[in-house]
């Protein structure tokens, strides 16, 4: 479930139902029930509309009900847990994803604890340079990590990508070293995107995938899966990857 915040000023209730559909259809005793099914992300990136002119809005004080994300999540969350209290709310950031410092000022609150999980996005082009990285994720969301605060809260980062760091033509290396060593060194848990070796097809064209590589059918640049889906598109990048799986802090 992504988009804009024009969904919730014509259709939050909408949202909110499918939600409830959902989780009730793959929680035990749901119709389809799925033990490693551990949580919701509760919409992807949400962010302001430039058509609607409709800001997002995360901050303390009144706030519009239809600009205002932290109590939509807080909505949103709650009838998560209504449905499946096991579940984990994951609760995105502003500016597509990259910015948790609302969370400072008004705060996601969930009528069960221990629910709650901020998530945060971030790519090379989130940066004016590799050298911004830490001071940059530190002021975003970093922050949240910083232990016996009463603001202190688990963060996923649950996207982040570069292009194959052993094809010539890419040049986020520096931005993906920075970045993976400020997961490795808060022991972060992490999803990359993307897995996949294609676009919604695999069968290729390479007379198009240069110009436009995400066409159905064309080479995923950032993908993990070769374009056959059955091995590493690039040993740089999975090695770079399994580095950063080990556990090396404790909860």
């Amino acid at each position: 479930m992504s988009g804009k915040l024009r969904l919730f000023r014509a259709s939050q209730a909408k949202w909110l139902s499918e939600w409830r559909h959902v989780v009730a259809r793959y929680a035990p005793g749901g119709s389809h029930p799925q033990t490693n099914v551990i949580g919701a992300d509760l919409r992807n990136e949400p962010r302001t509309d430039s058509v609607l002119r409709l800001p997002l809005t995360w901050r303390a004080g009144k706030v519009p009900p239809w600009l205002d994300w932290p109590r939509a999540a807080e909505r949103a969350g709650n009838v998560v847990l209504s449905a499946n209290w096991r579940l984990l709310v994951i609760v995105e950031g502003s500016s597509a994803g990259t910015d948790l410092r609302g969370a400072g000022v008004r705060p996601v609150r969930l009528r069960i604890s221990h629910r709650l999980v901020y998530s945060a996005h971030d790519y090379s082009w989130d940066h004016s340079s590799p050298a911004r990285v830490n001071a940059d994720l530190g002021a975003r969301w970093g922050w949240l990590l910083i232990q016996h605060r009463w603001w202190t809260a688990p963060v996923l980062v649950g996207e982040f990508g570069s292009c194959h760091p052993d094809d010539v033509s890419c040049s986020e290396a520096p931005w993906f070293a920075a970045f993976r060593q400020y997961l490795a060194d808060a022991d972060l848990d992490w999803a990359y995107w993307s897995f996949n070796g294609t676009g919604s097809s695999a069968i290729v064209d390479p007379t198009t995938c240069r110009e436009t590589p995400r066409t159905p059918g064309c080479i995923e640049p950032y993908g993990v899966s070769d374009p056959a889906w059955v091995g590493d598109a690039s040993p740089a990048l999975s090695a770079d990857l399994r580095a950063l799986e080990p556990q090396t802090q404790s909860p």
